[in-house]
This record gives C-alpha cells, sequence and structure tokens, in this order.
C-alpha cells in the first residue's frame, strides 16, 4: 500500500514490506488484495462515502440509539475502512440479524481472504464460457477480447436452438426458426433486436404481434397445448378446416376474410405458396396494426359463441 500510494512521512518515504500476517491471514504484495488495492487515499475517499452513507441512512431511518448506529457503521463503514471494499457488509447484517454477537477479533477471524470470495465467482464464469467454446486460464489471467466472447457465445446461442428445434415436440421453436425466420438464423442476428420492439411503441400492438411470431397465441394450437390435446386434434373452432396455427388464421381462415381484404397490401404481393417468413418481413408497424384486428375479431367471434 505504502509503495503504490507513495506514501511519505516528514519527507522521508515510508518503508513497506512485502508480506505481514494479521489474525491468522497472510497478506502478500503478489496476492490479489495487494494488487487490486487502491492507494490509501483512494481507501479514505470510499471510507468517507461509506460514512456518508451510513449517515445518510440512520437520518432515513430515525436511527437514534448508540447500538443501532454501531450496527450500521460495522456493516456499512468498518469494511471499506479495514480492505476498501464492502464486502462483508451483507453477512454481517445477515449474522446481527440472528442474533450472533460479533466482536472484532471474532468477526475478523471468521472473514475468508478476499480471494476466496473471488476465486469462486471466478471459477464460475470461468465454467460457463467454456461450455460455450472460451477457455480462461485463471492460473495466468490474460486480456479477453470482448468480440471474440460474442462471437463464441453467439455460435453456441445458435446451436442450442437449432438443436432445440430438432427435438419432438418443439413445435413453436419450429414455428420460429422456420416459420417466422424461413430457416436463416445466423450467430449474428441473435443479438440484433427485433425491429418490431422498437418500431411498434404500444402494448396493445405490440403483445398480439409478439404472440403470432412467437407462437404463444390464442388459437387453438396453442390453447389445446395447455389441455395436452394432440396437435392434429386442435381443429379451429370456427372453420373447421384445419389445425388452427398461425398460418391457417393469417392465410386461410374465414373468420378473419374481411380483415384480409382490409390489409390487402399484406397479402396481394406474397409469393405463392404463401410463407409466414414471406409475410413478416412487412413493416412492423403494419403487421402490428393486423395482428391486434386479427386478436379483436378473435375476442367477438369467441364472446359471442360463449352466449347462452
Amino acid at each position: 500500500m505504502a509503495q503504490l500510494g507513495a506514501l511519505s512521512l516528514a519527507g522521508q518515504p515510508l518503508e513497506a514490506v512485502s508480506s505481514f500476517k494479521y489474525l491468522g491471514i497472510t497478506f502478500s504484495a503478489s496476492t490479489c488484495i495487494a494488487g487490486a488495492a487502491a492507494p490509501a487515499r483512494a481507501v479514505r475517499a470510499a471510507a468517507r462515502a461509506a460514512m456518508h452513507s451510513c449517515n445518510a441512512r440512520c437520518a432515513a431511518l430515525g436511527v437514534k440509539a448508540a447500538p443501532l448506529q454501531l450496527r450500521l457503521f460495522s456493516t456499512m463503514v468498518d469494511a471499506v475502512l479495514s480492505y476498501g471494499s464492502e464486502v462483508w457488509g451483507m453477512q454481517l447484517a445477515a449474522a446481527s440479524a440472528a442474533g450472533k454477537t460479533s466482536s472484532t477479533a471474532g468477526s475478523k477471524a471468521e472473514r475468508l481472504h478476499l480471494a476466496h470470495v473471488w476465486q469462486p465467482w471466478a471459477q464460475q464464469l470461468a465454467a460457463a464460457l467454456a461450455a460455450m467454446g472460451v477457455q480462461l486460464d485463471l492460473h495466468l489471467p490474460q486480456p479477453v477480447c470482448k468480440a471474440a466472447v460474442q462471437s463464441a457465445c453467439s455460435a453456441w446461442q445458435l446451436k442450442q436452438l437449432q438443436d432445440a428445434a430438432t427435438r419432438k415436440g418443439a413445435s413453436r421453436m419450429q414455428h420460429y426458426t422456420q416459420g417466422v425466420c424461413g430457416g436463416t438464423l445466423d450467430a449474428d442476428s441473435l443479438g440484433t433486436r427485433a425491429a418490431y420492439l422498437t418500431v411498434v411503441r404500444e402494448r396493445s400492438r405490440r403483445a398480439p404481434l409478439a404472440q403470432l411470431r412467437t407462437g404463444s397465441h390464442w388459437g387453438a394450437d396453442e390453447t389445446g397445448r395447455w389441455d395436452k390435446i394432440p396437435p392434429e386434434q386442435r381443429l379451429c373452432s370456427h372453420c373447421g378446416g384445419g389445425v388452427k396455427t398461425v398460418q391457417h388464421m393469417s392465410f386461410d381462415c374465414p373468420l378473419y376474410a374481411s380483415l384480409r381484404t382490409r390489409f390487402t397490401d399484406l397479402f396481394c404481393l406474397l409469393p405463392e405458396p404463401r410463407t409466414l417468413h414471406a409475410f413478416f418481413q412487412h413493416p412492423p408497424a403494419r403487421l402490428a396494426n393486423f395482428a391486434a384486428s386479427l386478436k379483436l375479431q378473435w375476442q367477438v367471434a369467441h364472446d359471442a359463441a360463449a352466449l347462452p
């Protein structure tokens, strides 16, 4: 700390040791605690900020009793004064709430070295990245290329989607990957926000379009899934002309014929055979209007059928 902060006393630089032991814990200049420790000035600044937060918290809660103020000081300020960071605050608060007595020596002796706190987190991150094909050496840390990590993770996510779409019963996944995306998913597209999420601001119009795109809609193809009805038996209750999928509602069901006439610009130029992928290439705002009208038309018919 003295060497990093270039501290001096009476014009002379302070002597520093490479390591020392405190309460059974060895602190060394080569460990992460020393390498990541801030100069003393930064620690003092952090401690002042922590003390200000502690005072503000006491004022906000109306805490005036000395024991409560000391407890907040121990939780919010003590660790910052000692180690330059709020590491054990939540543990101290939980122990205090549980009625566990805390002494200065006892509480510090029970605290793990910072490396023991950081290492499990680093191991979890390394394990997760390794599963995606990104290798990290925690013993010899090297700078990580953000673009390389993004590319590897996107490729892994794409493979997960492709594998999921081939599984039995993954009809919604197949609807999205093959129907909506036309089987053209690539790693770069996974990090791109769908245009309709930004363009269509009103939730009442955006939600029906999202339901049609994801396959989680109001038609029998989806509601029959909840009742465990076999897919081939989830017929359209309005025409009986087939399973009530997004494609059936959009292109074939006579219940929505008037809407297809009203939104003729969405259908007149579609190549044959008509596909959802080509359909969803239209402007998001126009598609959202159609989807909202589609759901409203279904709701009116559904309510009318429910009348005695």
